[in-house]
């Protein structure tokens, strides 16, 4: 997968691992973004949903099932609507997200430090300072997932060349992750379907 065949100077092989790691981590920081953003859409959504239903109920509508089924639907979805959102705001998107985001800062801030040296082919005494800052600003940040390497793959190609079939693999494998969002808005608007039409 690394294209890159030749043989790197100590401060070009810490600086391409910098801007490696520095790229996935802003990957991952992006793709908790998104999750958060995911999430609050799919809990308002639902809870909308589950308003529906009372609201209609109050207004005289007309709806296609008992209420002793419909009574059990809604206490369903108000449990998983409520373990969702448990679940959920103990991810905490936002917050590691933003800390990703930091870290990503920090590795981009020691890729420019390293830029200048990247030629050079014996290390000198502030190599082993370098490699001890890369090593800090890591263990300051939790590790991105596999997913977020793959998606830097397909973007650095100056070091990667990935196929046809990675690439395929990476977009499914990354929209998997939302796949239960999805899943929990179609039952929503299924049983909502089911209800009124």
């Amino acid at each position: 997968m690394d294209n890159q065949k030749d043989k790197y100077g100590p401060y070009k092989e810490v600086y391409v691992r910098v801007l490696k790691t520095g790229r996935t981590k802003f990957k991952a920081s992006v793709r908790l973004q998104r999750h958060n953003k995911w999430s609050l859409l799919t809990i308002t959504i639902y809870s909308l949903g589950l308003l529906i239903v009372p609201l209609a109920q109050g207004f005289g509508v007309t709806l296609n099932y008992d209420q002793s089924v419909i009574n059990c639907i809604q206490v369903l979805s108000a449990i998983v609507i409520l373990v969702t959102s448990v679940i959920l705001s103990m991810s905490n998107f936002s917050v590691r997200s933003e800390r990703f985001c930091n870290c990503g800062r920090e590795l981009s801030v020691l890729a420019r430090k390293l830029f200048i040296k990247r030629d050079v082919l014996e290390a000198g005494p502030d190599y082993k300072a370098y490699v001890r800052e890369y090593d800090t600003i890591l263990s300051n940040c939790e590790n991105h997932s596999g997913t977020d390497f793959m998606i830097c793959q397909l973007e650095m190609f100056e070091y990667f060349s990935p196929s046809t079939w990675f690439k395929i693999h990476t977009y499914f494998r990354y929209a998997l992750e939302f796949l239960p969002y999805l899943l929990i808005l179609f039952l929503q608007f299924v049983w909502l379907y089911l209800l009124f039409c």
